[in-house]
């Protein structure tokens, strides 16, 4: 037994992905030009405390999760990343992403980069858009 109290610890952890995940795929549907399965939007830096008024049954301590899970990701940090981006909220664009968040981003993903073999990074791949591409080494 790994934990006092056996499968208890186990099962709060699985309740809690299992409602990160549901949350997650209800802002797919609900929003799916920010979060849905095609190429993600950069965020704006408000888009937490929108999120916590636009669902007030979703616990905020889930939202945070999900956001902070969300903008770790690897497509989210490629959007954030490019040239001329916009951030968004629910309401649409607001304005270009900052320099400083563009730059983290892109610090980010080289360390990502970096921490995948060379013999993967040259594998085929599927990417955020659907379509096989190999990663740029």
């Amino acid at each position: 037994m790994l934990f006092p109290g056996g499968n208890r610890m186990e099962g709060k952890t699985t309740d809690r992905i299992r409602t990160i995940l549901g949350f997650a795929e209800t802002l797919g549907r609900d929003h799916p030009s920010l979060f849905g399965k095609a190429r993600p939007l950069p965020l704006c830096a408000e888009i937490g405390d929108e999120l916590v008024e636009a669902y007030p049954g979703v616990a905020p301590e889930v939202i945070r999760v999900f956001l902070s899970a969300h903008r770790h990701s690897v497509p989210y940090l490629v959007a954030l990343a490019r040239e001329g981006a916009m951030c968004h909220g629910l309401g649409g664009p607001r304005g270009p992403v900052p320099p400083e968040e563009a730059e983290r981003a892109r610090k980010e993903l080289e360390t990502a980069r970096s921490r995948i073999p060379s013999v993967q990074r040259a594998a085929p791949h599927v990417n955020p858009n659907g379509e096989l591409g190999i990663l740029p080494a």
